[in-house]
């Protein structure tokens, strides 16, 4: 049997939400439907089902399964609907009429607020009537400068979508499905009146806990667009760069100073025109540096350290035993000097740890505690099938083990010099230093090398 609609309910709370989302989906004038909904459990649907009497068909997924949805359904056209939300009678009906009459693979409208029992209505300029829009222009008001519109055409709410869309998708997110379902459409229909309700929404997230989500969201979501002809990629630039501002500005106030870094950071990037997630197939990336130049790229990227080698340096020989059996010393437990040690050419007082018969120079690390749980923690984050390797001629290092560590079999190596070298293939000469002895300290990888040109080779897998 097949219906008119197909209504997903999602972000399930308690038992009186779903009591309430099952009410309202009940009071739509359009009956032919059918609901699916994601994460409950069967023995509390059908206590639901007898309680409430339903006119229609429920079936369950698992958000696990999510990507199963395109199967299960069997409506002509599917919804969304939030436990947070609501809905008026009549909206399932007026957009099933809108999308039959302009045959378009999408409708949607503008929307309302509901606070302490007042609503709130939002339509946007003096023309009521419909208005018919390509997918790139629906996906550009994605970006629009007004928040209002921006809200309405990135929610998954308050649309009603042809279910073809559904089954052209192959990777499936609920948090990526609103612009892959744009996508793949052709064309879409907005009509001027509120599809959907707004409701606040009483424990949710603090914004320090869901920027992440919303900033990934946002790459994720240009990176998409960014192959459609007509997308306007620098205005979709434009926007992200703003959004990181905001985002900037507030966790700088109000949020940790880790995530005030990490998108200032990004910030900084993007406004140099540096864009990652555009231009790297995989961001899942492991440096092995030999000194803090690794560290420094992950936090000029605005980017998670997915290493240990972060606040640190290894010297040359120590360096090359390291790299020429990388999985067998990163299997060996690292042990610490009982003191901190200081060397005479610093001042610096630091833990000096020790993987097998290598020394590593904690620099950066005020205690032996600090170091130990950071390498730990960042170990985990290694990423075996996308290693980078950097080394340098600093600390003396010899001609000798410049050209060992040039002749690792490993596809991308990078060895940065002061000088050229004769038959040094891995080497990236920086300029203005030939006169030093050796390399010079580097606070500025970004604007000392072409760190996205080494990044978009790949990495290696070992």
């Amino acid at each position: 049997m097949t219906y008119s609609i197909s209504v997903v309910l999602l972000q399930q709370g308690d038992r009186n939400s779903l009591l309430e989302s099952l009410s309202i989906v009940e009071r739509q004038t359009l009956k032919d439907i059918e609901v699916i909904i994601v994460n409950q459990s069967t023995e509390e649907i059908v206590s639901i089902s007898q309680q409430m009497d339903l006119s229609f068909n429920i079936k369950i997924i698992d958000e696990n399964s999510f990507a199963e949805l395109s199967d299960m359904i069997t409506g002509d056209y599917i919804t969304f609907l939030s436990s947070n939300d609501s809905l008026f009678d009549w909206t399932f009906e007026k957009m099933y009429h809108a999308i039959r009459l302009s045959d378009s693979d999408v409708v949607l409208g503008n929307f309302a607020d509901l606070v302490d029992g007042v609503f709130y209505f939002y339509p946007w300029g003096d023309n009521w009537l419909t208005e018919n829009l390509t997918n790139y222009q629906v996906l550009q008001k994605m970006d629009d400068t007004d928040h209002r519109i921006r809200k309405q055409y990135c929610s998954l709410f308050g649309k009603l979508f042809n279910s073809k869309l559904l089954r052209k998708i192959n990777q499936f997110d609920k948090n990526n499905l609103i612009w892959r379902l744009y996508i793949h459409s052709k064309t879409a229909t907005y009509i001027n009146f509120p599809t959907y309700i707004y409701k606040p929404v009483v424990d949710a997230k603090p914004l320090k806990d869901s920027y992440k989500i919303i900033l990934e969201n946002y790459e994720n979501r240009i990176k998409d667009c960014s192959v459609l002809e007509n997308y306007d990629i620098e205005r979709a630039k434009k926007q992200y760069i703003q959004e990181l501002a905001n985002f900037s500005a507030w966790l700088k106030n109000d949020g940790e100073h880790l995530d005030s870094e990490i998108v200032y950071h990004k910030l900084i990037a993007a406004e140099k025109g540096i864009f990652p997630f555009l231009d790297l197939d995989r961001l899942d990336f492991t440096i092995i540096s030999n000194n803090c130049v690794g560290g420094l790229i992950y936090k000029q990227l605005g980017f998670q350290y997915r290493t240990p080698f972060v606040g640190l340096f290894i010297l040359p020989d120590d360096y090359y035993k390291l790299t020429k059996d990388f999985r067998y010393y990163m299997e060996q437990e690292l042990v610490f000097e009982e003191e901190l040690i200081s060397p005479s050419w610093t001042h610096e007082v630091y833990p000096l740890g020790h993987l097998g018969d290598i020394d590593i120079h904690f620099l950066h690390y005020s205690s032996i505690e600090e170091a130990r749980t950071k390498w730990e923690k960042r170990k985990k984050r290694i990423n075996w099938d996308n290693l980078y390797f950097k080394f340098d001629n600093k600390d003396s290092a010899s001609e000798e083990i410049l050209s060992k560590m040039d002749n690792l079999p490993y596809s991308n190596k990078l060895i940065l010099v002061n000088r050229p070298y004769k038959n040094l293939k891995s080497q990236c000469v920086i300029p203005g230093q030939e006169h030093l002895s050796e390399l010079a300290i580097m606070p500025d990888p970004l604007n000392t090398f072409d760190v996205m040109d080494w990044l978009k080779k790949g990495g290696n897998a070992i």
